[in-house]
């Protein structure tokens, strides 16, 4: 293969947009439809820091968190077979998200871009104890 791009240990800054880009156009090749962009990147990192904020998750938290997104399929039904798309994983470090996977995969028809967001049991359980804190059972 010719110079193929690898992403390494500590993944890509979303800032570092040209090689963003690059790794997202060798995994796609020459598809174009149904995978994804760094624009996707970018709003799957803001998607994930608003829902992570929604669960009043402090900063310092957030660290570690890991988020997988696979693009959605073709909206028609007169795509009989799976289309080429994209899944990629982006990490929460100190400074911002980072780029860590992303890898070619097949979409469906009808099937949504899905967006994943997956915590340590710490963090879980401090998720869970900040939602209840203003709830008071009445007696």
């Amino acid at each position: 293969m010719k110079n193929e791009l690898k992403i390494g240990k500590h993944g890509i800054k979303l800032t570092e947009k040209d090689k963003v880009d690059a790794i997202l156009a060798q995994v796609n090749g020459r598809a174009s439809k149904f995978v994804a962009n760094r624009l996707d990147v970018e709003r799957a990192a803001k998607m994930a820091e608003a829902r992570l904020e929604a669960a009043r998750l402090p900063q310092a938290l957030r660290v570690g968190c890991r988020v997988e997104f696979i693009s959605g399929g073709p909206g028609a039904k007169v795509y009989e077979y799976a289309a080429a798309g994209t899944m990629f994983q982006i990490v929460r470090a100190r400074e911002g998200w980072r780029l860590v996977d992303a890898s070619r995969t097949s979409v469906y028809p009808r099937q949504r871009e899905k967006l994943t967001i997956t915590v340590s049991a710490k963090v879980a359980e401090e998720i869970k104890e900040r939602s209840v804190e203003d709830i008071r059972v009445a007696a």
